[in-house]
């Protein structure tokens, strides 16, 4: 399927095809552990997940994203079940929204706490909500979970409707 990589250490965007394996996302992003972006796009972004920690690092900022994200980014798109499907974003789509930060850049992990007041009389869906959860991520997510649930319980093989 079609995919976009973004590449900081060489400043380059182009199209790669990915074959639909998970592994090969941590392969393409020369990382052990992958994680996954949600801009104002169609598309999903996977990035590093612990590549605020990688020494000499290369970082790129997307257009109304809030901070820099670290290494490579592969962009793909997904189905409304979660699986992974040819990016709907054009190869000019997200030239026009990256920006590459000069090297030297760095960014610190940070962790900030917001504190709820009566959390307990919070519904579910106004936790979500004061946590910035949007309902359509949670939908997904949703779907992702149940799928690897029952690919568990099938002992990983492929399962019928």
């Amino acid at each position: 399927m079609q995919a976009i990589l973004i590449d900081p250490y060489t400043q380059t965007i182009e199209v790669v095809e990915y074959s639909g394996d998970y592994k090969d996302i941590s392969a393409m992003l020369g990382c052990d552990l992958f994680t996954t972006v949600y801009a104002e796009m169609p598309d999903t972004i996977y990035v590093d997940d612990e590549g605020l920690y990688v020494e000499d690092q290369r970082f790129f900022k997307l257009k109304g994203y809030p901070q820099p994200l670290a290494g490579r980014g592969l962009v793909l798109g997904s189905t409304d079940d979660g699986d992974s499907t040819d990016c709907v974003s054009s190869l000019q789509d997200i030239l026009d929204i990256v920006e590459f930060c000069p090297e030297g850049t760095s960014v610190k992990p940070m962790m900030t706490v917001h504190p709820l007041e009566d959390v307990d009389t919070l519904s579910d869906n106004e936790l979500l909500e004061h946590l910035g959860v949007l309902k359509e991520e949670l939908q997904v997510s949703k779907a992702m979970i149940e799928k690897a649930m029952l690919r568990m319980l099938h002992g990983g093989k492929g399962y019928e409707n």
